[in-house]
């Protein structure tokens, strides 16, 4: 046999370390192999089309729900609404018995008329006084000038009088002086006639001549006497009309007497703006309190009818029932305007917009509708996950729907061309944010994802993964994060060819 030398022998040796180590690193690397751990389903990031949707579900409502309460204080004398009944609009639902509105509102118009009656009463009292008052200093007025005139006409009818008088004296006292001398003249002849006589002989002829002397005397004392009175017709006239004059002015003094005392001690009566205030509250306040009352009484006659078509949601009493101003009757709620109030994870709230398009699946038919109202405070469900309330109108309600019950919805976000999605299930959650489970070099790691639109199987991935990842679905009990395992891709696990362009 022929040796080799040295230089051969070193080549050959050389080899056979590379085989040891060549297969000393194969048994090395076999150690990270995922073959030499469990298997676990994953699903491969891929490049796909992603029409993105929400799919949830919820209770059909109504938009517009309308309590009824009672207008007014009223026994209630027919009562129609029953839970669940359809009624239409126009329909009249309650009736009411008005008799005690009847009452009160005659009660109310005589309470207005009566405060309108004395509110005149007394602006016609304080006038009639005034009145009075005006018409005694009028009065006074009145006789003053009279008394003036009455006084004017005395003065002159006495020295009418006194002229009369005296003409009448200056003419009778010739005559009557004459006939004095005359009766002084036969005085002197009796008195001379007795003095001749013999007071015992001549005693008859001395009394036959005293008693001519005496009525001679009597004569001229009347003839005196008569001419201080000297009087005629007309100057009787004058005097009787003067003795009138005088009693006309007695009765006009005591009668302006009066009237200055009514006019003087009477205080003028007024109506203060205060009071013409008050009463005009007064009467305002009567006025709104009829008006109302009649408004009250036509409300009860005219009952309570439905403002819309709707269902009956709610009752509150029944027929023959008191009822009171405000107390609640019955609630309809519209269902011609009905939404689907639904619940919105956290990871979804932030994609859906109000007017975003939906479908709604209830009682095996199908509806279309869009986001009406999306709510901007979260809160907890039953599960202690933090969710956002929205609702959903439906577009084209029919009588097929019925409030209350449930209904599936699927709101349509929009689609992303070649975007980077993963199944949906291998999305995980934490305080930190969302994240999943990768296998790398043969092990379990962890990787922070920040995701986008998804759909009801895939959830487009815009950082954290790369095309070709492999995603863990969902980590087995017993393997942690670092935990070697084996990749099994899972047709379930992985994209649906639905979402595939």
């Amino acid at each position: 046999m022929k040796k080799l030398s040295k230089k051969k022998k070193a080549i050959i040796m050389f080899a056979v370390v590379a085989v040891i180590g060549v297969i000393a690193y194969a048994l090395a690397q076999s150690s990270f192999d995922t073959s030499s751990g469990p298997s676990v389903e994953v699903s491969e990031v891929t490049k796909q089309n992603i029409t993105s949707s929400i799919s949830t579900s919820g209770d059909v409502g109504s938009l517009n729900t309308k309590a009824y309460f009672s207008p007014v204080n009223a026994t209630i004398k027919t009562f129609e609404p029953e839970v669940g009944e359809v009624v239409k609009a126009g329909t009249l639902l309650v009736s009411f018995d008005t008799a005690m509105l009847e009452r009160d509102n005659q009660k109310a118009d005589l309470n207005e008329s009566s405060i309108a009656n004395g509110n005149q009463a007394s602006l016609d009292q304080v006038s009639q006084s005034n009145a009075a008052i005006t018409s005694s200093k009028a009065k006074a007025n009145s006789l003053s000038g009279d008394i003036r005139n009455l006084e004017g006409s005395i003065n002159s009818l006495t020295q009418r009088v006194n002229e009369k008088s005296t003409t009448l004296q200056t003419n009778r006292a010739a005559e009557v002086n004459a006939e004095i001398a005359r009766l002084n003249e036969l005085l002197t002849q009796v008195t001379t006639a007795i003095s001749q006589l013999d007071p015992v002989a001549d005693v008859t002829a001395i009394n036959e001549l005293e008693i001519n002397k005496e009525r001679y005397q009597t004569d001229i004392n009347n003839l005196q006497q008569s001419v201080a009175t000297a009087s005629d017709a007309e100057l009787a006239n004058l005097q009787a009309q003067l003795e009138s004059l005088h009693a006309q002015l007695a009765t006009a003094n005591a009668e302006y007497q009066a009237a200055k005392g009514a006019a003087d001690s009477a205080v003028p009566a007024s109506v203060s703006r205060a009071a013409r205030a008050q009463m005009s509250d007064t009467l305002h306040l009567a006025e709104l309190e009829s008006a109302t009352i009649e408004e009250l009484l036509q409300r009860g006659r005219d009952g309570i009818t439905a403002e819309f078509d709707g269902i009956i949601a709610s009752v509150s009493t029944v027929a023959g029932s008191s009822a009171t101003q405000g107390m609640p009757l019955f609630e309809i709620a519209d269902n011609k305007n009905v939404v689907v109030d639904v619940t919105i994870s956290r990871h979804d709230y932030d994609k859906i917009q109000i007017g975003q398009k939906a479908t709604i699946e209830l009682s095996n038919k199908t509806y279309t509708g869009s986001v009406h109202r999306i709510s901007r405070i979260a809160q907890v469900n039953e599960t202690g996950a933090q969710v956002i309330h929205a609702s959903v109108k439906i577009n084209n309600p029919d009588d097929d729907i019925f409030l209350g019950v449930e209904a599936k919805v699927q709101i349509q976000l929009g689609e992303k061309k070649d975007a980077l999605v993963v199944n949906r299930a291998a999305i995980n959650t934490n305080s930190e944010g969302d994240f999943v489970y990768v296998i790398r070099n043969g092990k379990v790691e962890t990787v922070t994802v920040q995701t986008g639109y998804s759909s009801s199987e895939l959830i487009q991935i815009e950082s954290g993964l790369s095309l070709g990842d492999q995603v863990i679905v969902e980590l087995p009990d017993g393997i942690d994060v670092g935990s070697a395992v084996t990749a099994k891709v899972s047709e379930d696990a992985s994209t649906s060819d639905t979402d595939k362009e």
